[in-house]
């Protein structure tokens, strides 16, 4: 029987016949190599192992009607209604900060004081969307956030991801958060923002199936 090496959290291991592969959940794009641990290829590629192969949501991707890994796409309606809900609920808390802060540096006239504080405010908005997309796959928050992100490599939901690759999870999470976009909304034929793009992940809506506690 043929057997083959998988990478498995960052290592090479294997290798496996097909029997022993069941266990780690073959997908279509998992990457597999038979020799020399340099020919990598996808599992789809190797007609012994397709009996092995999980279903996977990459069947049920469809650009054009905008659905990917079976989820449906965030359009900018989505978009546009979950940043207003977003701003409703943090302008009144950023205008009392800078009330705050404004009056602080009349009293005291200390400007460094007001950019550290200024700081931590922003790196605590980050670490709450960072912590929300690892926790609830959204960096809306919320257990049953309206819009949820997914890997573009695999369809899975972020969360999910973290239980067995953490690293991997707060990478996504970093990129998420920290990378500009300058524009909050899709454009025509867009299905990704810049953000996304370099995150690797996709905006879709929650369906109704997914508890960010799983």
């Amino acid at each position: 029987m043929k057997k083959y090496f998988i990478h498995l959290k960052g290592e090479i291991a294997g290798p496996y016949d097909a029997n022993e592969l069941k266990k780690f959940h073959i997908k279509p794009g998992t990457q597999l190599c038979r020799k020399g641990r340099n020919d990598w290829e996808d599992a789809k590629n190797f007609t012994d192992l397709l009996h092995i192969i999980e279903n996977n949501p990459e069947d049920k991707t469809d650009y054009e009607r905008k659905i990917v890994f079976g989820h449906v796409l965030a359009d900018n309606n989505d978009r546009r209604s979950i940043s207003y809900n977003l701003e409703y609920m943090f302008f009144p808390a950023i205008v009392i900060f800078c009330l705050l802060m404004f009056f602080w540096y009349i009293y005291t006239g200390n400007s460094f004081t007001y950019l550290i504080a200024f700081v931590l405010c922003f790196l605590s908005i980050a670490a709450n969307q960072m912590y929300n997309i690892i926790k609830h796959s959204s960096p809306f928050g919320g257990k049953t956030p309206p819009l949820i992100l997914i890997s573009a490599d695999d369809g899975r939901y972020i969360n999910d991801i973290a239980k067995s690759d953490f690293h991997r999870a707060f990478i996504i999470a970093l990129k998420y958060t920290f990378v500009f976009s300058p524009f909050r909304y899709l454009s025509k034929d867009e299905i990704q923002l810049k953000r996304e793009r370099k995150a690797g992940v996709y905006l879709v809506k929650r369906q109704e199936n997914f508890n960010s506690r799983n």
